[in-house]
C-alpha cells in the first residue's frame, strides 16, 4: 500500500512537471495565452473536492501545482521580456 502511494505521488509529480514544462515553452513562444486562468479553472473543482471530502493530499497537491503554475508563468514572462531587451 505504501509503495502504491509513492508510485501514485511519483506519477503525479511527473505529469505535473511535464505540464509545467510544456506550459513554460508555450508561454515563452506564444505569450498572449495566460494559463493561470485555465489552470485555476481546472484545479478549482479538485480543491473543492479536497475540502469537502477532507482529503488534504488532493488539496495540498492542487495548491502546490497552482503555485508552480504561477511561478512558471512569471518566469516565462521574465525570460521573454529579457530576451527582447537584448
Amino acid at each position: 500500500m505504501i509503495v502504491g502511494t509513492f508510485l501514485y505521488l511519483f506519477v503525479l509529480i511527473l505529469i505535473g512537471s511535464a505540464v509545467l514544462l510544456v506550459t513554460f515553452f508555450i508561454q515563452y513562444i506564444w505569450y498572449k495565452i495566460n494559463f493561470l486562468y485555465i489552470y485555476s479553472a481546472l484545479l478549482f473543482p479538485f480543491m473543492i473536492y479536497g475540502m469537502i471530502k477532507q482529503e488534504y493530499f488532493i488539496l495540498f497537491y492542487s495548491l502546490i501545482f497552482l503555485f508552480l503554475c504561477i511561478l512558471s508563468s512569471l518566469v516565462a514572462r521574465k525570460v521573454r521580456k529579457s530576451s527582447f531587451v537584448n
